[in-house]
């Protein structure tokens, strides 16, 4: 019997998945298949990210929440048709497998038939001219297993091969949908999945976590007089700035426009506020000059709102918080950071 986990890949994953679908009581749908299938190949580790924070944190994994972590990574056109594609191509190589194992078992079978009848020849006097038939059509039939051995090597390589590939396009896929094209940062969709795994972990764990809403100060009329050529080049060098003035589990993220986010893992509101102030003035020390140094365009400044999540928080009463804290330096004159504690309401009427 050849087991299934030593054939490739592809092929031990969605058993997993199978396995793991039944496991959790759920019906063998398809977007639970894809589910699965996908954290146990890990093409979107941020999937895996998010359930194994599930898991560490013992919620169970009903049809509902399966349901709603297909939608959150597989919900749009283009997910959805990597997703199909990815499907179809590995149901394509299972069903091969399966195809040259059935043939493989044939030969086994033929082979040991084979040798039944030469021992049983050996068991009797027998002439010696049928002992080298039998030696003969042993030799053959070795010859045969030998040379269905090789056509499995060769199969099981060129499907292996073919996952492998299938992997890094749904991961080159998934990673262009969650990226920003102009600055190469986290973008919106990115920033919504980096902030749920943040706040899932920060309550699994019990550990701090805070939120920078980031607004390039009167970006707008910059915009307007300078042109959207050097309004990109200052968008570039914003995200370029707010990367280099992170580190570790951070992410940086365009919010939309010329609003940006930081989400700051294990940082409590204070260093958070160290963070932010030092993102703006690292911004407020640039010169912004055109590519053949022609022309100089000054500096720009941000406002920054901080804020630290509260545990069994929503994410979005967290972005609210932080944007109050955001709109409250926008009205005290700019270029400053301001933070709201955990126990400051998610948003700010006045604001």
């Amino acid at each position: 019997m050849i087991d299934a986990e030593d054939l490739a890949p592809g092929f031990n994953f969605a058993n997993r998945a199978l396995d793991r679908i039944a496991a959790e009581g759920l019906d063998p749908y398809p977007a639970n298949f894809t589910l699965w299938y996908s954290y146990y190949s890990d093409i979107l580790p941020d999937l895996r990210r998010m359930i194994d924070v599930l898991v560490r944190s013992g919620q169970p994994f009903s049809q509902v929440r399966c349901d709603e972590l297909f939608q959150r990574f597989f919900g749009t056109d283009a997910e959805a048709r990597a997703i199909r594609e990815a499907g179809e191509r590995t149901q394509n190589a299972i069903a091969k497998l399966q195809e040259v194992l059935r043939e493989t078992e044939v030969v086994i079978s033929r082979y040991g038939e084979a040798l039944g009848g030469f021992r049983l020849t050996l068991e009797e006097t027998v002439p010696l001219e049928r002992l080298r038939a039998a030696v003969a059509a042993i030799a053959s039939e070795t010859d045969a297993i030998a040379e269905e051995h090789r056509r499995l090597q060769r199969r099981l390589a060129e499907t292996g091969s073919a996952l492998s590939q299938l992997r890094a396009r749904l991961y080159s896929a998934r990673r262009e949908l969650m990226i920003d094209s102009l600055t190469g940062i986290a973008n919106r969709k990115g920033f919504d999945s980096a902030l749920a795994d943040a706040v899932a972990a920060a309550q699994a764990e019990r550990q701090p976590m805070s939120l920078l809403m980031i607004d390039l100060d009167h970006f707008k009329s910059f915009n307007d007089r300078h042109g959207h050529l050097v309004g990109d080049m200052v968008l570039r060098l914003t995200a370029k700035v707010l990367t280099d003035c992170v580190k570790g589990r951070d992410t940086v993220a365009r919010f939309g426009g010329e609003e940006f986010a930081i989400i700051l893992p294990g940082t409590s509101l204070g260093d958070a506020v160290i963070v932010a102030d030092n993102v703006r003035q690292t911004l407020g020390r640039k010169q912004i000059i055109n590519r053949n140094r022609t022309e100089n365009f000054g500096t720009i400044t941000l406002s920054v709102g901080a804020t630290e999540y509260r545990v069994r928080e929503s994410p979005h009463d967290l972005i609210s918080r932080a944007d109050s804290a955001l709109y409250l330096a926008k009205r005290n004159g700019r270029n400053q950071v301001c933070s709201k504690g955990a126990d400051a309401p998610a948003s700010d009427p006045a604001g």
